[in-house]
């Protein structure tokens, strides 16, 4: 099984001796977390999109006329 995992960190001084705290997730805004969301779904759905275009449109039944 494959999955993803995203942690968020508050990072505070100076790059000699930064402060690194964690932050949860409920405290992340739903907006943000949407827009990462897509972000992180964006590759499969256009690998998904680009292969639904190559493929050719079904093709219509025609009925016999007398």
């Amino acid at each position: 099984n494959k999955a993803l995992l995203t942690a968020y960190f508050k990072l505070e001084g100076s790059g000699e001796s930064p402060e690194v705290t964690a932050v949860p997730i409920s405290s992340v805004s739903d907006t943000v977390f949407g827009i990462l969301k897509r972000t992180i779904g964006l590759p499969g759905k256009l690998v998904k999109d680009l292969g639904s275009l190559l493929k050719s449109p079904p093709k219509k039944k025609v009925e016999p006329t007398d």
